[in-house]
C-alpha cells in the first residue's frame, strides 16, 4: 500500500491510501501507450506486477506505535517476500518471461535492500533466481526470436513503468498537499538513475471532496498519443493513531485520483 501524507484544504492533516494492485496496473497502462510496442504478455506482466499485494491490502496490518496502515517500504520482510512470491507466481501463469521480468524486478528490490545478507533473504533470492533462469531458458527455447536483448528490453520497461506510476502516486503535486520523499535509499537511487532523464512540469491541479487531479507534461514524450488520461481509487483518511484497519476504513472517503499528461503545455486558458 502506498502511504502519503496530504494536507486538505481545511488544514486537516491526512492520509491518501492507494492501492499496490491500482498502482501496478497504471504501470501497465504506461506501457500500452509506449510508441515502443511491447507483447501481451509482457504488458500483462507488468500490469499485475504487484497482484500478490491483494490479498494483505484486503485486511492491512498497522504499525501498532502510530496506529496507521503500513507503507509498502514498512513491512516485515517476510510478509514482503511472502507477497513478491504470489506476485511472481501470478505473473507465470501469464507466460514464462512474465515470470521472469516479474521474478527479475523483486529480486532487485531485495538485492539492493538493507536485508540483503539475511539468511532467509539470501535464501529466497537463491531460489527466485533459479526459477527466473529456468523460464527465461524456456521462453528463449520457445521461438528463435525470443533474445536476450528482447527480455532485458521488457524487464527495464517494467522497471521504467514501475517508477513513473510511483512517481505520479507518491510525488505528483497535489493542491494543499505535501510533496512526497521517495521513502528509502534504494529506491531513490532508482528513481534518480531512471527517472532524472524526465522532465515534469505541472500545469494544473484540484483536490475536492471526491477527486484529486494533477495535470503536466512530460519530456521526453514516449507515448503515440499527443495525451494520456489515467485514473486510479484511492481513500482519504485523516491522520490519527487508530486501533485497526476496521476504523481507519469507517474514518475513511474514496476519492478519484486521476492525472492527465500532455507532451506540449496547453493553453493559458486551459490550465
Amino acid at each position: 500500500m502506498i502511504r502519503r501524507n496530504i494536507t486538505l484544504e481545511d488544514g486537516t492533516r491526512a492520509w491518501l491510501l492507494i492501492s499496490q494492485v491500482e498502482h501496478a496496473r497504471i504501470s501497465g497502462e504506461l506501457t500500452r501507450a509506449r510508441c515502443e510496442p511491447f507483447s501481451e504478455e509482457v504488458i500483462e506482466a507488468i500490469t499485475h506486477h504487484d497482484d500478490g499485494w491483494g490479498k494483505w491490502e484486503a485486511a492491512p496490518q498497522l504499525d501498532a506505535a502510530r496506529g496507521r496502515p503500513l507503507a509498502f517500504t514498512e513491512m516485515a520482510l517476510s510478509d514482503a517476500m511472502q507477497i513478491w512470491s504470489d506476485s511472481i507466481a501470478t505473473a507465470r501463469r501469464v507466460g514464462p518471461l512474465a515470470g521472469a521480468i516479474v521474478a527479475g524486478h523483486f529480486i532487485s528490490l531485495a538485492s539492493g535492500s538493507d536485508h540483503a545478507t539475511r539468511p532467509i533473504a539470501e535464501k529466497w533470492l537463491r531460489a527466485t533466481a533459479d526459477q527466473r533462469a529456468g523460464w527465461l531458458a524456456e521462453w528463449q527455447d520457445g521461438n528463435p526470436s525470443h533474445s536476450p536483448e528482447l527480455a532485458d528490453r521488457a524487464q527495464q520497461m517494467l522497471l521504467t513503468a514501475d517508477l513513473l506510476s510511483l512517481w505520479l502516486c507518491c510525488d505528483g503535486p497535489i493542491q494543499g498537499g505535501d510533496d512526497a520523499v521517495v521513502p528509502n535509499a534504494e529506491m531513490g537511487s532508482r528513481t534518480t538513475r531512471i527517472l532524472g532523464k524526465y522532465h515534469f512540469q505541472t500545469h494544473g491541479r484540484s483536490f475536492d471532496n471526491a477527486e484529486i487531479d494533477w495535470r503536466g507534461s512530460l519530456t521526453p514524450w514516449s507515448f503515440a498519443a499527443q495525451e494520456l488520461v489515467l485514473a486510479a481509487p484511492a481513500l482519504v483518511v485523516p491522520e490519527a493513531k487508530y486501533p485497526c484497519w476496521a476504523e481507519i476504513a469507517a474514518a475513511s472517503r474514496p476519492v478519484r485520483l486521476g492525472w492527465r499528461l500532455r507532451q506540449t503545455l496547453p493553453p493559458v486558458s486551459e490550465c
